[in-house]
């Protein structure tokens, strides 16, 4: 099956299982899309094939924010790909040794994981895949796999219908939102300040703010930056690119 095929998660899992384990063996993959903001990405689908779900359930947050020491370096370097191995963990200055414990624990020995930024319309998506106890040999080919998959990746990832995992702090249901906060929310996913949407939708900026703190009441937030995270844990469509 060709990752231009792939219209749902069911069919993603079913490449990751089939033609990317043929082209880089694995023990287990995970693949996601996030969202650009102005705060950094908000996570909004998440595909396990085969991760352990203790170890799984361990790095993720709200619905399909993959929290790791290995994320926060791959997003902080300009390579887009990175290769660690448990073996050489003590090369890494600050390396957390509970997160290590567990990556082990799970029978994990190496990581390869991708990295790439795509424009969708007006808003920018990062769309990565992280590929487990993989052959060593495949240290050196990173930026050929980067190149060779991620593109496809993303578009298959647009295709596929948001649907993110239930994992423990994950809110339980989705947020009754007004037109008005529906649209709020659109242009906060976005990165857009109070004052920016105010212009956008013929408010001042106070009106905006004194919108949002409600809504970072009921979901039990405190800042922008998680409101977006736990809505689109529960309403991703609102994140959907539009075609």
């Amino acid at each position: 099956m060709s990752l231009e095929k792939v219209d749902h998660a069911n069919s993603l899992m079913q490449w990751m299982d089939g033609p990317l384990q043929e082209l880089v063996p694995h023990r287990a993959a995970v693949a996601g899309q996030a969202l650009a903001h102005s705060a950094g990405y908000t996570g909004i689908q998440l595909i396990n094939a085969s991760l352990p779900e203790p170890y799984l359930k361990s790095i993720v947050r709200l619905g399909a924010n993959v929290i790791s020491p290995l994320m926060t370096r791959i997003m902080s370097s300009n390579k887009g790909h990175l290769f660690f191995d448990a073996g050489r963990a003590g090369d890494i200055e600050g390396l957390d040794p509970r997160w290590l414990a567990g990556f082990t624990g799970a029978g994990l020995y190496n990581l390869l994981g991708l990295t790439g930024i795509f424009a969708h319309g007006p808003e920018h998506f990062m769309a990565s895949i992280a590929l487990y106890n993989v052959p060593p040999e495949f240290e050196a080919r990173g930026e050929a796999l980067k190149h060779a998959l991620l593109p496809a990746l993303h578009r298959a990832l647009c295709r596929v219908q948001p649907s993110p995992m239930a994992v423990p702090d994950a809110p339980a249901r989705r947020l009754r939102l007004t037109p008005v906060e529906t649209d709020i929310v659109r242009l906060l996913i976005q990165g857009k300040t109070n004052k920016e949407i105010g212009q956008l939708l013929g408010k001042s900026a106070e009106t905006i703010k004194s919108r949002i703190s409600p809504l970072m009441r009921r979901c039990g937030v405190k800042n922008r930056t998680e409101l977006v995270s736990m809505i689109l844990a529960t309403q991703p469509d609102l994140a959907r690119p539009n075609d």
